[in-house]
């Protein structure tokens, strides 16, 4: 192996681990990075009051309130996993739309239950 070679593996072996450990506030920066990563987008109108940081700025929709660099560094591994997720969930939701656990079941469980939703 070349020292080349062993440099860029070390290299990003490092981003790596550095990227799946950097968490100053992991919420909000979450927020983010799955904006970025499912929409390529800044704007986080899905999340809307789900976080102190997430504002809205009228006629320019919802934003966060800090540096959004971990958040960028994170969206990197989800963007490139998404495939993946996105078969997992889709996988998930089939099942349990065919075993009768989906939300819309438990919803409808719950309501000819007379039981309270949680």
């Amino acid at each position: 192996m070349t020292r080349r070679t062993v440099a860029l593996k070390l290299g990003f072996s490092c981003w790596l681990i550095y990227t799946l450990h950097f968490a100053t506030n992991m919420v909000r920066e979450n927020y983010l990075a799955l904006a970025i990563g499912d929409h390529f987008s800044f704007r986080l109108h899905e999340y809307a009051n789900l976080h102190d940081d997430i504002f809205e700025t009228p006629g320019y929709g919802w934003h966060i309130g800090s540096n959004p660099g971990a958040s960028l560094i994170g969206a990197i591994p989800y963007i490139l996993s998404r495939p993946v997720i996105d078969r997992v969930v889709e996988r998930v939701r089939r099942t349990r739309h065919e075993n009768g656990r989906g939300r819309a079941a438990a919803l409808r469980r719950a309501y000819r239950e007379g039981s309270p939703l949680l």
